[in-house]
């Protein structure tokens, strides 16, 4: 584990320990991919250097890396250094929880999930280590089942056969002459 860089200058250390534990990584176990987790950095830019850094050096070197991070978006004050990640990402996640959601509760359609999980974004053109497709949508439900997070195409009924009549109205036909 390397400690999680606070500054540009730690982001450079840090860049230069991960980069040298990917290649020992690589030397050790040959035609092995490697899984590399930052987990839940903080607002403060580090990772904005640290991410482009790695990103560089691992496609310059045509390197076997994956590289997870997890934030805390709502944390980021700075919106130029969030924006500026997630242009730098491949695929974009946000993973929204109906218990936050006290002014908007979810629809009774959602009654049996937990929240929902978009893809903001997602690049098909890197696919350097499996046959990248596109999703058949952005939309999922999420749901938890103990450890598990269970995640699934969301499937929204009509109107007339959603429990309660659904989330817009009454239900039947809703134009009139």
């Amino acid at each position: 584990p390397v400690q999680k860089p606070s500054s540009t200058n730690d982001a450079l250390l840090a860049f230069k320990a991960i980069a040298t534990k990917i290649e020992h990584c690589l030397k050790e176990e040959r035609g092995s991919v490697v899984r590399l987790l930052l987990h839940n950095f903080a607002n403060d830019g580090a990772l904005a250097t640290l991410l482009p850094l790695l990103l560089a050096h691992i496609r310059e070197s045509s390197l076997p890396v994956v590289i997870m991070t997890t934030i805390q978006a709502w944390t980021w004050t700075d919106q130029f250094l969030l924006n500026s990640l997630r242009r730098t990402s491949d695929v974009v996640l946000k993973c929204e929880g109906f218990a936050g959601r006290a002014h908007y509760p979810p629809p009774p359609e959602f009654s049996d999930l937990h929240g929902v999980l978009l893809i903001s974004k997602m690049s098909i053109d890197q696919g350097h280590f499996c046959d990248a497709k596109r999703p058949p949508s952005n939309k999922y439900g999420c749901k938890r089942d103990r450890r598990k997070l269970h995640v699934r195409l969301l499937h929204i009924p009509p109107e007339d056969f959603a429990k309660g009549g659904g989330s817009v109205g009454g239900g039947g036909v809703r134009s009139e002459g």
